[in-house]
């Protein structure tokens, strides 16, 4: 099987980028690649010597679907057997080969305000045309599968974990140390993530002790969040390296995640790698991702400030509980993580 890959979106920072980045990694040697983006050096030695590479750089995202990548296709189709752009538009090709299609989650149609409007218009007019197409369409879990499944009745929905292969790796659990109330944020600074709320709970702790660092990037309206926290002490570390990530991992007592919305949500599983507790807003994707080694906590100050003091003054046996917990749910999500992706893409094309 010869399988063409859209890897256009392996640059973004985020989830979709990782997601990418993990779809190079472990897509399989006879794969040819395509990007309207040029491909730095550190993503090009995912790469297999097998596989093959086209760019045409600097080409908009209209364009590229419109016209430069079926133009690509057209030529390359007697070498195609299937197509799967990893991202929530296919290009407008009549394709005579299976396509797969990746929408990460719900949250352009659940919580459109995340948002800017270009992408606002994009998700409404490309992705019903781009469904349609597929002949399946994964996305990063059961739930965001239910919701796409309400919104698209007509799309065929798979779910696939992103891969977590690459923390377990690493492998930097730590033991039980005393407690010293540093608490980490790790994600976005965007309107869904309930910022506003963790900096309502952490202002009520921040005279018993709490520290608190963030570590993200900037999504929409980022400013005043961001302006609140470091009124607060907030430490935040923007564009932070995998390495020095790890080191903010090892030194914090309690991870805290209240986002409203996500696909997955992958920094719940970053903290139970990392051996430490875990605090999350009660969503059902987050029980879903967390299972029962994550302390839950509902959308109000009291509620949250008390899960995290619960998470951050476990005892010794109550810490290993929590870990042994954490190891029995990670081996749930890489069971059924990305690469099962390609096994299903394989069982389509060869049916």
């Amino acid at each position: 099987m010869s399988l063409f890959i859209d890897i256009s979106s392996c640059t973004l920072t985020g989830g979709i980028g990782r997601y990418v980045r993990d779809v190079i990694r472990f897509s399989p040697g006879n794969v040819t690649f395509v990007s309207r983006k040029n491909i730095p050096n550190n993503i090009c030695n995912l790469f297999k010597e097998s596989q093959r590479l086209i760019v045409r750089e600097g080409v908009a995202r209209p364009l590229w679907e419109v016209l430069i990548l079926p133009g690509i296709l057209k030529k390359e189709h007697r070498a195609m057997s299937a197509f799967w752009s990893p991202d929530w538009t296919l290009p407008q090709y009549d394709f005579s080969c299976p396509v797969f299609l990746t929408v990460h989650d719900p949250i352009p149609w659940l919580f459109p305000n995340d948002l800017d409007w270009k992408a606002k218009f994009w998700f409404k007019s490309r992705t019903p045309k781009s469904i349609s197409k597929a002949s399946f369409v994964f996305s990063d879990s059961a739930w965001s599968c239910q919701q796409l499944k309400k919104i698209f009745p007509k799309g065929n929905f798979l779910h696939f974990y992103p891969s977590i292969d690459g923390l377990l790796e690493k492998n930097f659990q730590r033991s039980f140390t005393t407690c010293q109330k540093r608490i980490l944020y790790l994600g976005a600074i965007s309107p869904r993530k309930k910022l506003d709320l963790l900096l309502e709970a952490f202002s009520l702790l921040v005279d018993d002790g709490y520290s608190m660092e963030w570590v993200g990037y900037c999504g929409k309206e980022s400013f005043s969040v961001l302006k609140k926290a470091s009124n607060l002490g907030v430490a935040w570390h923007q564009d932070c390296t995998d390495q020095n990530l790890r080191k903010i991992l090892a030194n914090v007592d309690c991870l805290v995640y209240p986002s409203e919305i996500e696909g997955f949500g992958l920094p719940i599983v970053e903290g139970m790698v990392a051996g430490i507790p875990v605090c999350a807003l009660d969503t059902e994707v987050s029980r879903e991702v967390g299972g029962s080694a994550v302390d839950y906590f509902a959308p109000t100050i009291s509620s949250l400030v008390s899960s995290i003091k619960n998470s951050c003054n476990l005892t010794e046996e109550q810490y290993r509980a929590v870990n042994e917990k954490a190891k029995l749910q990670l081996d749930k999500i890489k069971g059924n993580d990305i690469k099962q992706a390609f096994k299903c893409i394989f069982k389509e094309v060869n049916k």
